[in-house]
């Protein structure tokens, strides 16, 4: 990933920006591997103490920097297991800004679906705590151990 902004120097009038090795290793689109062990598809909120388990099909992370700026997109697919009543599927997504520090991304979200908390990132791999989407109004989820890969 080379990042570039225009020049006035001759030649093609670009100007190559040198980018962090750390953001530069960062980058990229993540896909869920695991939760709380688990491979895909994984429960990633009990029932109880939620009113139905929701189940994860899959997700991704979008890691990406432009300049000083560097934004992140989570894409998940989702169901709900209810042992009483309807299932339903959804998709949900959220985003944010990321910082990066030697092995370690901090996220901070937009909003409040699908939190993350600080990543380790080893190779292509993240790990790290979240906290899914659910279908109880006004209940945190509860955390869960995540890894991602490229």
């Amino acid at each position: 990933v080379v990042l570039t902004q225009q020049g006035d120097e001759g030649g093609d009038g670009e100007t190559r920006a040198s980018v962090d090795p750390a953001v530069q290793a960062a980058i990229g689109v993540y896909t869920l591997q695991t939760v709380n062990g688990a491979g895909m598809p994984a429960v990633t909120v009990a029932s109880p103490p939620a009113t139905c388990a929701v189940v994860t099909d899959n997700a991704t992370l979008t890691l990406t920097a432009n300049g000083t700026g560097r934004n992140y997109e989570v894409t998940e697919t989702s169901r709900t297991d209810c042992r009483i009543g309807g299932n339903t599927n959804f998709r949900s997504s959220t985003g944010g800004t990321w910082t990066v520090s030697g092995n370690t991304i901090t996220f901070t979200a937009n909003g409040d679906n699908f939190l993350l908390d600080a990543a380790t990132l080893s190779g292509s791999t993240l790990s790290m705590t979240a906290r899914p989407p659910h279908i109880d109004a006004g209940r945190e989820a509860p955390r869960v151990n995540t890894v991602w890969r490229k």
